[in-house]
């Protein structure tokens, strides 16, 4: 070894050290995380492992990798998870006041903000170069023989789920779990006086249902279980074909097998299932749009029957929830970048959904006289950034306060404000019932918006994380499922058949929350990470399927960060957790021409 290279082994060494203590630094702070830590130490564990790997057989950590277009997708994918970490805990890093002044103060914030940012970019860093380097280690082999029989997989799915779910129903949770929204759409159904607010395609579902139930049962009791019987039977199906696609693909049997017991076995697909929420069949059907999308692709199946299954779950996404159309927008323009001039009936298709769907929320509801849901709703994180200001006791300009007054009682803000959820604030505005002005001065609100924005951007952007911090940072302990059938003026009462089946699901369901191993599978973000991993294996593998496939979830969660009224709920992020195994068997899957890939892979 000459004098030359024994610097640079010297200063490697010097730099790893760096590193580790870096990271050591990182997950000491994140000890004070009102997040679940357990996401924290499987990164960290994940991240020892990697680098003792690459320690064991080259001694480098970054330096090796050939290729600047990996190492900038390392980089770029390292900045945003250690940033997502850094913005939801920056409560642990605070605004520091010493002793020693104001000065000293901001110097000792800003030297643990870089230690902050540092460890988790180096830990995000050797798990992305791990993956990097092993990514042909995580490819599945396609078999020569086809090892499963996909119908009799559905079929066996397919009734496992349906036997479950119908158990818990029937013995537990007769009718169906019943609360706050669904009746807010029994009540629209009841009255004839129809709103967009809770879609209004999905009121006609229940609605339908439910004259169904009465018509065969006369009692609303079972009315309401016929829903719930509909909903099991259209979830078990979904969950079976995603299952049985896979085999189609000839996905390895363990990958198979674990997918099936993740959708019979896990308590939100359980209690989802009998629930009588909007997300429940949105999630479902981004699922089927997704596996029909997969199957025409990799020409799975009969052709025209994916198609078409593509077309009805396209329009399902578009109305089965008020960000729907967004989504679907984002994955059409998605898919028009991939594909471009290639794939133009599938475009044509696309856009035709959209068109659609557009006429079925607008002109088709104002001809029914359905209303449309109010100005404030869609502007969750705005009245949230606009009342942090206010509740900090931030100075307003006489103009700013008569403008907002308008809307909104100022002084009872503080009073009301909730960092993590925007209902009391928009409350506040329903309650001085003058939303019609900020459409009427909608130039004057923006304006208003911007100044105390420009103002106080830190405010704005700490409003912004509350709010939206449970879809991106690990995991949070926020209530997920309904128990029960709530109090209600029809007749419809929650019947519990066998205390003791009940009893031993309420200890199931109990562990999940309370067990720290099993947080893992409740944890949204860590899901959202996942989906965020196989786009990065996929962007180095060149792979237009698999990133496609991750894009729904990611389209979803974008959504979520521009308009969500709660900063965890569950059920708005359901999709992650139907989709999850086809995403992860698209990823890992072997790349074929059928498939879309982009260039062969060496």
């Amino acid at each position: 070894m000459n004098e030359s290279q024994a610097k640079k082994m010297i200063q490697s060494r010097w730099f790893l050290g760096f590193q580790i203590v870096m990271i050591a630094l990182w997950g000491s702070q994140l000890l004070y995380t009102d997040a679940y830590y357990v996401n924290y130490l499987l990164i960290l564990i994940a991240t020892g492992i990697c680098l003792a790997q690459n320690m064991r057989e080259n001694g480098e950590v970054f330096r090796n990798l050939a290729k600047r277009r990996e190492r900038m997708l390392i980089n770029l994918f390292a900045v945003l998870f250690a940033l997502m970490v850094a913005f939801a805990n920056y409560r642990i890093l605070g605004d520091r006041e010493t002793e020693f002044g104001k000065a000293f103060g901001i110097v000792l914030q800003l030297g643990m903000t870089a230690v902050f940012f540092l460890g988790g970019f180096f830990a995000f860093r050797i798990l992305f170069t791990a993956i990097c380097r092993n990514k042909q280690k995580l490819i599945w082999k396609q078999s020569e023989k086809e090892s499963t029989r996909p119908k009799m997989l559905f079929l066996l799915c397919f009734l496992t789920i349906v036997l479950t779910r119908s158990i818990v129903l029937f013995f537990c949770r007769y009718p169906g779990i019943v609360g706050i929204d669904s009746f807010q759409q029994i009540e629209q159904i009841f009255s004839g006086n129809y709103s967009n607010h809770h879609p209004f395609y999905h009121t006609m579902l229940i609605r339908y249902t439910l004259l169904i139930g009465m018509k065969l049962f006369r009692d609303i009791n079972a009315a309401v279980a016929t829903y719930s019987v509909i909903q099991i039977l259209f979830t078990g199906a979904c969950f079976s074909f995603a299952v049985g696609t896979m085999a189609q693909m000839k996905a390895p049997r363990w990958m198979i097998l674990s997918s099936l017991l993740f959708f019979v076995l896990m308590p939100y697909h359980i209690l989802y299932a009998i629930s009588m929420w909007k997300d429940v069949p949105w999630g479902c059907v981004i699922l089927l749009f997704l596996v029909a999308f997969i199957r025409c692709q990799d020409r799975i199946g009969n052709n025209t029957a994916n198609y078409m299954l593509l077309a009805i779950s396209g329009l399902g996404i578009c109305l089965f929830r008020s960000n729907g159309l967004f989504v679907f927008v984002i994955l059409t323009g998605l898919f028009a970048i991939l594909w471009k001039g290639t794939s133009r009936k599938q475009l044509v298709m696309f856009v035709s959904v959209i068109v659609i769907s557009l006429i079925m929320k607008y002109p088709v509801l104002e001809k029914l006289q359905v209303t449309q849901p109010d100005t404030i709703e869609a502007l969750s994180i705005p009245a949230q950034q606009i009342a942090r200001v206010v509740q900090e006791g931030c100075e307003l300009t006489d103009w700013e306060k008569e403008t907002l007054a308008e809307i909104i009682d100022i002084d009872q803000i503080p009073k009301r404000y909730k960092s993590y959820i925007s209902d009391p604030v928009k409350e506040l505005v329903r309650e001085k019932d003058n939303q019609q002005r900020i459409t009427e001065k909608k130039w004057d609100y923006m304006k208003l918006y911007f100044r105390l924005g420009w103002r106080y951007p830190k405010l704005y952007l700490r409003a912004w994380i509350d709010q939206t911090k449970g879809y991106w940072n690990a995991g949070y302990d926020y209530w997920r499922w309904g128990s029960k059938v709530k109090d209600n003026e029809y007749g419809i009462e929650g019947i519990v058949r066998s205390d003791q089946l009940n009893s031993m699901l309420n200890e199931y369901v109990w562990l999940y929350p309370n067990i720290q191993g099993l947080r893992l599978f409740l944890s949204i973000g860590l899901f959202v990470w996942i989906d965020l991993a196989t786009l990065f294996i996929s962007l180095l593998r060149k792979d237009k399927l698999g990133i496609f496939a991750a894009a729904p979830v990611l389209a979803v969660v974008l959504s979520l960060l521009v308009a969500t009224p709660v900063y965890s709920e569950f059920r708005y992020i359901y999709c992650a957790f139907c989709t999850l195994p086809i995403v992860i068997a698209v990823c890992c899957a072997e790349k074929r021409v059928e498939s879309g890939e982009l260039r062969d892979e060496s």
